[in-house]
């Protein structure tokens, strides 16, 4: 897919424009010195626009730009983090409803136990579902205390 970055008019007519197909840019949060801040400059146009764009900021604009970059960064990490585990919840809860006909109170309390397991644990559990009774289920995962 194809679509317009950037366009040009000039005093004669012409027009010279940038067309983005499937190169992505990356700006560094570590340093505002423009030739570090593309991570994979994939063609001289790209890398151009970028360096003329930020050349006209001030100190303190890319110094913004920078703290909105990491913020950014970070909360789509976070937002990433969310899926999986909101995908995770939904598998698990989808197994219980498929092997015990419905998930009431103790078994959610039970899926959040399982999604705090590392990685490994969690998925042989996962494996191990099929052949736990409700009562090994929540014996093991959800504390009565």
């Amino acid at each position: 897919m194809e679509s317009l970055l950037f366009g040009s008019d000039y005093s004669d007519g012409t027009r010279s424009e940038y067309r983005q197909q499937s190169c992505t840019f990356t700006l560094r949060a570590s340093s505002v010195r423009t030739d570090n801040m593309i991570r994979q400059p994939h063609d001289k146009f790209a890398k151009q626009f970028l360096e003329e764009l930020l050349s006209d900021l001030t100190e303190d604009d890319q110094e913004l730009i920078m703290n909105l970059t990491e913020a950014y960064q970070e909360a789509r990490a976070q937002a990433v983090q969310e899926g999986v585990q909101q995908g995770q919840r939904q598998v698990v809860g989808n197994l219980l409803r498929l092997r015990f006909g419905s998930v009431d109170e103790e078994l959610s309390r039970a899926v959040d136990s399982l999604l705090q397991l590392p990685p490994d644990d969690f998925a042989r559990v996962l494996l191990e579902l099929s052949s736990l009774s409700r009562e090994e289920l929540l014996a093991r995962f959800v504390s009565h205390g």
